[in-house]
């Protein structure tokens, strides 16, 4: 019998991880449960220098390194009853997948591999007339996720939301 990935020691494991980075971490935990529960049990550093969060109306995206252009995120937007993801050039469709669970599904994941101290912590929020009955939702949930972390560490947090009496 061949010997396979998951028949690796911890620390080789834990080093093919922290080589590939995010991207290739999203990857591997797709491939079956137990790289999921090492993932979860022996999390690695991301090193991110920041992560900027923006919430528009069917439109949830996550920027983890410094730029402007759309391609510095991952974006997660609703088409009908599926999520689209889009990464850079790349583009994919879940089927009968809600955006908003998928983004902070992954967003969980980014913030449980993030173990050195983040520059900025940002999280924009530009258009609350269109969503406001889903903001309070989504802002639990994101606070659900911090809670769960392990304690996040971070040198400037920034939040902007047009209509600051939206929020209790």
């Amino acid at each position: 019998m061949n010997p396979s990935l998951t028949d690796m020691p911890d620390v080789v494991l834990s080093q093919i991880f922290t080589i590939v980075g995010c991207p290739g971490i999203f990857n591997l935990r797709k491939v079956c449960q137990s790289l999921r529960k090492f993932l979860r049990k022996f999390p690695t550093d991301s090193r991110f220098p920041l992560i900027h969060i923006s919430n528009y109306e069917d439109l949830m995206m996550v920027k983890l390194k410094p730029g402007i252009m759309e391609i510095d995120g991952i974006r997660y937007s609703k088409e009908e009853t599926n999520c689209k993801i889009r990464y850079g050039n790349s583009e994919k469709i879940l089927k009968n997948c809600d955006y908003s669970e998928q983004f902070f599904n992954d967003l969980e994941v980014i913030i449980a591999h993030q173990k050195s101290v983040l520059e900025t912590f940002q999280i924009l929020c530009p258009m609350p007339v269109i969503w406001r009955s889903e903001f309070p939702e989504k802002i639990q949930r994101l606070l659900k996720i911090l809670e769960n972390s392990r304690k996040l560490k971070v040198k400037k947090f920034y939040m902007h939301y047009s209509k600051f009496s939206h929020i209790s």
